[in-house]
């Protein structure tokens, strides 16, 4: 759908574009939540990364918005219907994480253990403030200070929350198993996200799938320096694989 919708930005004006935005979001609330988890589990058994998850791995994703998760088309959620072995999820709203337990808990997968840990990815472990749209479409953006905090908050359409804040590898080492897929969804700051947790961990345990959402320009260059080859834009963003 991001391929749509790239492609789509490219011919139209930014207003026509926006409008047609809202119309699908809109649009995505009236389909039964059945028939959309249906449909996008179809697409993603065809659609990589999704089509490459074995039933070994271990999917550790950073970031479970609930829009998202309400539209059936997250990350987490189609990882989830494909059936690795342990699906690890990390999401800092409170709210999107009740999403998660609701939805995982009523479409579960025999074949997948699906574990969920409510805070936020950070370089310490502490505190952190992330500033959290009410729409719940961005879900991990860090708030530096006071000031800026009381100024994007006064119009109504932004709060900030408090959340425990981790080193990715605490969240990797919770897992039963070294994660084999990485994929990163946090509104900024993926790729130090993914630097983070790479200097962390041995080379030879990098892992096998990284998936970053949204896409970012000059990824590309920046993986390949790393060892992993691009598989190109998928429904959420960009995707690589380690290079054997």
């Amino acid at each position: 759908m991001i391929i749509f919708f790239t492609k789509l930005r490219r011919k139209i004006p930014a207003p026509a574009y926006r409008l047609a935005r809202k119309l699908f979001v809109s649009a995505q609330v009236l389909i039964p939540f059945e028939t959309k988890l249906r449909f996008y589990g179809r697409v993603a058994k065809k659609t990589v990364p999704y089509s490459l998850i074995r039933g070994d791995d271990c999917v550790l994703q950073i970031g479970m918005p609930s829009d998202l998760l309400n539209q059936g088309r997250s990350r987490s959620l189609l990882f989830h219907f494909l059936g690795p072995k342990t699906l690890v999820l990390v999401e800092p709203d409170a709210n999107s994480v009740a999403t998660g337990h609701r939805i995982f808990n009523s479409f579960k997968n025999a074949r997948t253990e699906t574990i969920i840990f409510e805070g936020a990815v950070s370089t310490f472990e502490g505190k952190l403030f992330l500033e959290i749209a009410n729409n719940r479409q961005a879900t991990n953006k860090p708030v530096l200070s006071e000031t800026i905090r009381k100024t994007k908050l006064g119009d109504g359409k932004l709060q900030t929350i408090e959340v425990r804040a981790l080193p990715i590898a605490v969240y990797a080492n919770r897992a039963p198993d070294l994660p084999s897929v990485l994929s990163v969804t946090t509104n900024g700051g993926e790729l130090a996200v993914v630097r983070q947790y790479l200097g962390e961990i041995q080379k030879k345990d990098w892992p096998r799938i990284i998936c970053i959402a949204p896409p970012q320009s000059g990824l590309e260059i920046e993986f390949e320096k790393l060892g992993y080859t691009s598989l190109g834009l998928d429904d959420r963003g960009l995707s690589f694989e380690r290079n054997s």
